[in-house]
């Protein structure tokens, strides 16, 4: 089992919004060179971007990576993202957080600091970042201590 962060630029998708939807299924969208990567079972952290940014959430995948178009029940939270084809997993939020887990709290925290996600670790243009199993078991805890932990059907 790997560990991702799945970025969500909210000018772009109303992640604040989905993330009041009781519907645990998802889908997000991966980068190419992860696409034999990330796989079922796998944990993704959600990190907003913008003003606020950190970590609200979290999910487990439930497919492959695969060219799908966006599901229904995602499409009136997307502003502006592509609604075609696009290398998408299905997911299904595990944690949903009323309040962020900012970058800078994260940041202060020294196992954390070199977390993919942040600018001078990554190209920013990605939605998929690879989390080291240390850092993962330390968002875990976070969002144990923080979000609404759901209850997932079948």
């Amino acid at each position: 089992m790997r560990h991702w962060i799945f970025k969500a630029n909210p000018e772009k998708y109303k992640l604040a919004e989905r993330l009041l939807d009781p519907l645990c299924l998802t889908t997000w969208k991966v980068n190419d060179e992860y696409r034999r990567h990330v796989t079922i079972g796998d944990t993704a952290f959600i990190f907003r971007t913008g003003t606020q940014r950190g970590i609200v959430g979290a999910l487990r995948v439930i497919s492959e990576p695969r060219h799908m178009e966006e599901i229904e029940t995602e499409r009136p939270y997307c502003t502006d993202l592509p609604l075609g084809l696009e290398l998408r997993v299905l997911g299904e939020y595990t944690h949903r957080c009323p309040s962020v887990t900012t970058a800078e709290e994260l940041r202060g925290i020294p196992a954390l600091k070199n977390l993919s996600i942040f600018p001078e670790n990554a190209f920013q243009q990605k939605t998929t970042f690879p989390v080291m199993a240390e850092e993962a078991l330390i968002l875990a805890g976070l969002l144990e201590s923080r979000c609404k932990i759901e209850v997932l059907k079948g």
